[in-house]
C-alpha cells in the first residue's frame, strides 16, 4: 500500500510518498532536510522523539490508544520541517489506524520508529 501526504508548513509544502511504511536507510537518506532555521534544534528535537517512544510504548502496552493518537497526532504535524518527514508518515499512519479501529501492529511501527530515530542520530 502506498501513500501520498501533502504537509503544509509555512511556505513550504512536502509531498511524501510513502511505500509500505517499512524503515529504509536510503529513504531516509534522501527525504528533505527541513527548514534551515530548525537545523540547530535538530539533536533536541531528537531526544524528545526518544522520549515519546517511550510514552507510547508505555501506552500501547496498555491499549491506550488515544493517548498513543495524541502524541502521533502532534508528530504529524511538526516532524517534517525539522527534517524528520519519515517520522511524520509512521505517525499518520498509526494515527489513521487507531482512530479507524484497524488492527494495529504495534511492534511493526514500535521497530521502524526506534530504527529510524538511531539512524537519524548516527547521521546528524
Amino acid at each position: 500500500m502506498a501513500f501520498l501526504f501533502e504537509i503544509k508548513v509555512q511556505k513550504y509544502i512536502f509531498l511524501l510518498y510513502v511505500d509500505n511504511m517499512n524503515f529504509d536507510r536510503t529513504k531516509v537518506l534522501n527525504e528533505e532536510q527541513g527548514l534551515p532555521e530548525l537545523k540547530p534544534l535538530q539533536a533536541d528535537f531528537l531526544k524528545d522523539r526518544k522520549a515519546d517512544l517511550q510514552k507510547i510504548k508505555f501506552h500501547m502496552e496498555k491499549n491506550e490508544f488515544q493517548e498513543v493518537e495524541k502524541i502521533t497526532h502532534n508528530w504529524k504535524g511538526f516532524c517534517a520541517p525539522y527534517g524528520f518527514a519519515y517520522l511524520a508518515d509512521v505517525a499518520k499512519a498509526l494515527e489513521n489506524d487507531i482512530k479507524s479501529g484497524q488492527s494495529i501492529e504495534a511492534d511493526q511501527f514500535v521497530q521502524d520508529i526506534e530504527e529510524y530515530l538511531k539512524f537519524k542520530e548516527e547521521i546528524l
